[in-house]
């Protein structure tokens, strides 16, 4: 006697688990590192212009730093991006990457400057932004579990 065996239950991509992990990983890269106020480091000597320019000299290569590792990081945790949260990564890593390219296609540290801090400065909604994924993902994969549970009772009543 051949019995059908049951249909098999459609698993994503990558699981909600896995996403939320990489979201919880792309919140401790965007909130750690670079502080905002990382130019307060720089020296006090000198007027107040000729310190602006020591700050834009010594920062714009660090934000430069900081958001190739972002967008690299970002970019390799996003995979495919064929989840909301996994897009929401990729969306995040493109934006860094939209900041580089534009400081680079300027020779004005002034202005490359100006690109590199609004990307940085744009962190705090990116962190609000993937913790919204998380909340969201995380309540989705509970909702998977209870009916994959439900399916696996009513699979085992047979």
């Amino acid at each position: 006697s051949s019995q059908a065996p049951a249909p098999p239950i459609a698993q994503p991509a990558m699981s909600p688990t896995r996403i939320a992990l990489l979201a919880l990983c792309a919140l401790a890269l965007l909130s750690g590192g670079f502080s905002e106020n990382a130019s307060a480091g720089a020296a006090d000597n000198g007027s107040a212009e000729e310190q602006e320019e020591v700050d834009v000299d010594t920062m714009v290569p660090l934000m430069q730093k900081q958001l190739t590792s972002m967008a690299t990081a970002l970019r390799a945790a996003a995979g495919s991006g064929d989840s909301p949260a996994l897009a929401l990564i990729r969306k995040l890593a493109d934006s860094c990457t939209e900041a580089l390219e534009k400081a680079a296609a300027t020779d004005d540290m002034n202005e490359k400057y100006d690109y590199l801090e609004e990307a940085v400065s744009r962190r705090g909604e990116w962190i609000a932004a993937l913790s919204q994924a998380q909340v969201t993902t995380e309540k989705r994969h509970h909702q998977e579990e209870r009916k994959e549970e439900f399916q696996k009772a009513m699979h085992s009543d047979l």
